[in-house]
């Protein structure tokens, strides 16, 4: 998960918007990485992330992917891996952990 410094002392802190509160609740619910092969509809997790490091919110690790098959496979390799939690953009699919035998 990552997080920022801390939000400036003095600034205003703006409305959260939807991408605010689908980051935070991904994060809520364990998911540590987010896949995404980001395009136009993107700006507002773009933005989302941005508000997150400022006011140091836990939200899941981005990692940008040139192409949503790759993202796919990486997030289905995430999911293999025990204890590990993942969301691949595109599909707005989420993975859990596989449970233990």
């Amino acid at each position: 998960m990552t997080t920022g410094p801390a939000a400036e002392p003095g600034r205003a802190q703006a409305a959260p918007i939807a991408a605010d509160h689908f980051l935070r609740a991904l994060a809520r619910h364990g998911v540590d990485y987010f896949f995404v092969n980001p395009g136009t509809d993107f700006p507002p997790i773009v933005e989302a992330y941005a508000r997150a490091r400022r006011a140091n919110h836990a939200v899941p690790e981005p990692v940008l992917v040139p192409h949503e098959n790759l993202a796919v496979a990486m997030a289905h390799g995430v999911y293999l891996m025990p204890s590990l939690m993942v969301l691949e953009s595109n599909l707005i699919q989420e993975a859990r952990t596989r449970p233990e035998k």
